[in-house]
């Protein structure tokens, strides 16, 4: 028991999370894995079990852990249930926080409009000389697969036909849509409708409407439909007097509120503290938001209008996701900071810049910043492919008094974002983004 509390107590327990993803049957999703190594943990691995009848898995993609030289082995041990083993390389070093791999989740073409889970089993920490490290945080992941979007019919042409006998008829056709199963054709008075049902197709690109000596002005739009996407967005409307213009409608898209940044104190010095996420700002002009979703990083805090979520002493970036009843989305940020008991947290780098240098073949980045906080202990870096979002950790932990780091894991032609925090006793909010392609 002695031994086992000194393992415990020598390090902090670490974390690990899957990440989530929303897109329609018949496309891949990719699902970060998320791990801070609060501790020395060198070897880990896990299970993600998941609904293959929904879902299927290819081979994973190393992350963070391609830096520090540790091996990736992965087995698919049973249907829905994927296997995944980091390992050290011969210097035993430990595992770099960030997403150290990423798996793809393709859809079946045949998938539920449903949220498939993604669940971490038989998680197993170890340190360099083979000890169990307690996990601290296991978070799961999910895809949720939603109905794909279908486009508006595009360019309708109207044709004008008077018989002998004075009777008119507007032959109206327009391009196919695809995946749409049936047409529907509205005609109103106005160009701005409402619109009101006139007629339904189920395959054809056409459609005739014979409306005798009767001379009024009519506008048409039409719409694609099929049982799993449902109704698009109405076509550009077309009238009888040969006019044509923008419906200015279709679906307008949410707006995301995620409230005003918050700063508390971690009043009982217990290392966090809980505040409440507030999306109730959100709005839709023309339908109804159906879900909120609030993530910091890759990890997936929850969802609702509102959240109770459990911050660690520092500066955190906290994304609300919101999505209407037409599946349109929006996104906005806050940022929460928690103070510790003591005083506030260290201040973040500023004035982070980057340059490439060519060396041979190959492009190194070379990164700066300036100190501002009174006493960094150290500085990390991180990296994403992405602006704003996505960062990967991709240093260790540099010691206080220098300001530059050097990143020679570069491809030339892709474009790199960069941020620094500040270390000390808690970590800081992200400097500047810069970005730069090699």
């Amino acid at each position: 028991m002695l031994a086992w509390l000194a393992i415990a107590t020598a390090h902090a327990a670490p974390s690990l999370s899957l990440g989530s993803a929303t897109t329609a049957p018949g496309t891949t999703a990719t699902i970060p894995v998320s791990f801070t190594n609060d501790s020395a943990v060198a070897t880990l691995q896990f299970d993600i079990q998941y609904d293959a009848t929904q879902l299927g898995t290819s081979a994973p993609t190393a992350g963070t852990i391609a830096a520090t030289g540790h091996g990736l082995a992965f087995s698919e041990n049973t249907g829905g249930v994927r296997r995944i083993v980091i390992t050290p390389p011969p210097t035993n070093a430990t595992i770099n926080s960030g997403d150290i791999v990423t798996i793809p989740f393709t859809v079946s073409t045949t998938a539920t409009i449903q949220t498939n889970s993604l669940v971490l089993a038989n998680v197993v920490f170890s340190d360099g000389n083979g000890n169990s490290v307690m996990p601290d945080i296991l978070s799961n992941g999910a895809v949720s697969v939603v109905p794909p979007v279908l486009d508006a019919p595009a360019n309708l042409i109207l044709y004008n036909t008077i018989n002998s006998k004075g009777n008119r008829t507007y032959q109206i056709s327009w391009d196919a849509v695809a995946d749409a199963t049936e047409y529907r054709i509205y005609r109103e008075t106005s160009s701005t409708g409402p619109w009101v049902t006139l007629h339904t197709t189920t395959s054809s690109l056409n459609f005739d409407d014979a409306v005798g000596k009767d001379k009024t002005l009519y506008y048409y739009v039409v719409s694609a439909y099929n049982a799993i996407s449902g109704e698009s967005t109405p076509s550009n409307w077309i009238a009888t007097d040969g006019t044509s213009g923008s419906t200015g409608g279709g679906n307008n898209a949410p707006t995301a509120n995620a409230g005003s940044d918050q700063t508390v104190t971690d009043t009982d010095d217990n290392g966090s503290e809980t505040v409440t996420l507030d999306g109730s700002a959100s709005l839709d002009s023309d339908g109804t938001i159906t879900a909120f979703e609030w993530s910091e990083g890759t990890t997936i805090l929850g969802a609702g209008e509102t959240l109770n979520a459990t911050f660690a002493v520092g500066a955190h970036t906290v994304t609300l996701v919101v999505t209407d009843d037409q599946n349109a989305t929006d996104s906005d940020t806050l940022v929460v900071t928690v103070n510790p008991a003591g005083g506030s947290v260290i201040d973040a780098p500023t004035g982070l810049t980057a340059s490439s240098q060519k060396r041979g073949k190959k492009y190194k980045v070379n990164l700066n910043w300036n100190d501002n906080s009174p006493t960094p202990i150290s500085y990390r870096v991180y990296r994403s492919l992405t602006s704003d979002s996505g960062y990967s950790q991709i240093s260790g932990d540099i010691a206080g008094n220098t300001t530059a780091y050097t990143d020679h894991q570069v491809s030339t032609g892709t474009t790199y974002y960069y941020v620094v925090t500040a270390v000390s006793g808690s970590e800081s909010g992200y400097s500047n983004e810069v970005s730069i392609t090699p």
